[in-house]
C-alpha cells in the first residue's frame, strides 16, 4: 500500500473490505440444558468436528489427516480443524469460521451463531449437515438431545431471513458479503459502550495480558484481518509501513477507560485428553469511546472477534450504539 496514504483512510473496509463473510444462526431446543456447560463454543465445535469425519471420511480405518490422508485438501474437516499455514509472517494463524453461542439463551431456546470467511464460506452445507446429524449423536460427554427449531441468514445492517436446514441451503443464502458491506451498514453513532462478553485472550511478548494494552488491542484487530484476508481470501500483506502508520493511529486508544477482569475458562479437548486452560479478560468499556476514527474497529472486532481461542467463540466484543 502506499506509504502517503492518510492515516485517515487506513480502515477495514479500505485494507480488508473485500473479504467474505457469512453469517447464520442457529435457534435449538435443548430439553436437558442444565447437563451442559453453560458456555458451550467448545462443545459445538466438537459436535461439527466429530459429525463431518463421521459425514465424509470414506476410510475406513481413518489415517491420521495430517500425516497420510490422500485427499486431505479436498476435505471440509480437515480444512477447517487441521489445516496449518505455511505462510511466512502470519503467526498464530486463525480458522476461518466462528461459532459463538450467547451465554444466556432467548426465549429459553439457545443460539449458535456461524461466521464463515473467504472460501470457507462454501463449506455452509456440510456444516449445517453436520448440525442436522448431530441430532442423533447428541451434545457433550453425555450426548444431550437438541432439535434445530430455525435457521436464519443474518444479513447487514441487521436483517435476516429464513432458511431451511437442507442440501440447498447454499443457493438459498443471499451472502457472502464482503466486509465493507458489514461495517458500513452499521448505525451510525456519537457514543457507544462496548461489552467483553467471552474470554479475550491476547498474547503480548509470550504471556497473556491481564491488563487491557488498547493500542496493542486494536493491532490486534488488524492483524487478525490481514491474516484471515490472506489465508481465506486473496489478499496480499499490508506491509511494515502500512502496520506502522496503524499503530500510530491507535496511539489514542491508550486513553480508554475500561472495568476488565480476568475470568478463567476451561474446556476439554478430546484430541489432547486434557482441560485447556481459556481465561482471558471480560467486562465493560464504561465511558464514551473515542470513536472518532474508530468506529470500524469496533465494528470490526464485534463481527470477527479478537484474540486467541475467536474460533470457539471467544474475543467477542458487542456493542450497545446510541444513535
Amino acid at each position: 500500500m502506499n506509504s502517503l496514504v492518510p492515516l485517515s483512510e487506513l480502515t477495514p473496509s479500505a485494507l480488508f473490505g473485500s473479504l467474505p463473510v457469512l453469517k447464520i444462526k442457529f435457534t435449538m431446543d435443548i430439553p436437558l440444558r442444565s447437563r451442559l456447560p453453560q458456555y458451550l463454543g467448545s462443545t459445538w465445535r466438537g459436535l461439527i468436528g466429530w459429525e463431518l469425519q463421521r459425514l465424509i471420511c470414506p476410510f475406513k480405518n481413518r489415517p491420521e489427516c495430517k500425516v497420510s490422508c490422500t485427499i486431505q485438501e479436498h476435505c471440509p474437516y480437515y480444512l477447517l480443524f487441521e489445516k496449518e499455514t505455511v505462510r511466512s509472517g502470519i503467526r498464530n494463524a486463525p480458522r476461518g469460521y466462528i461459532l459463538y453461542p450467547p451465554v444466556q439463551s432467548q426465549n429459553g431456546m439457545d443460539e449458535l451463531e456461524i461466521t464463515l470467511i473467504g472460501h470457507c464460506t462454501r463449506l455452509l452445507p456440510v456444516i449445517v449437515a453436520a448440525m442436522v446429524e448431530g441430532r442423533s449423536s447428541g451434545l457433550g460427554a453425555e450426548r444431550v438431545s437438541y432439535d434445530i427449531a430455525g435457521l436464519q441468514e443474518q444479513l447487514p445492517g441487521g436483517h435476516q431471513q429464513a432458511l431451511s436446514p437442507d442440501a440447498d441451503v447454499l443457493n438459498d443464502v443471499s451472502g457472502p458479503f464482503p466486509l465493507s458491506d458489514w461495517l458500513n451498514n452499521a448505525p451510525p453513532s456519537t457514543d457507544a459502550r462496548a461489552f467483553f462478553l467471552t474470554p479475550m485472550r491476547l498474547r503480548k511478548h509470550g504471556k497473556y495480558i491481564s491488563q487491557m494494552d488498547w493500542p496493542f488491542f486494536f493491532a490486534a484487530i488488524a492483524c487478525r484481518l490481514e491474516a484471515l484476508h490472506c489465508l481465506f481470501h486473496t489478499g496480499e500483506p499490508m506491509g511494515r509501513e502500512t502496520f506502522k502508520k496503524l499503530q500510530t493511529r491507535f496511539e489514542p486508544a491508550s486513553k480508554i477507560s475500561a472495568e476488565l477482569q480476568w475470568s478463567d475458562y476451561m474446556r476439554y479437548s478430546n484430541r489432547q485428553d486434557r482441560k485447556v486452560p481459556m481465561g482471558g479478560l471480560i467486562g465493560t468499556v464504561h465511558r464514551q469511546l473515542p470513536l472518532n476514527g474508530f468506529e470500524p474497529w469496533w465494528q470490526a472486532a464485534s463481527l470477527l472477534h479478537v484474540g486467541k481461542g475467536a474460533s470457539m467463540g471467544l474475543g467477542r466484543v458487542e456493542m450497545m450504539m446510541t444513535e
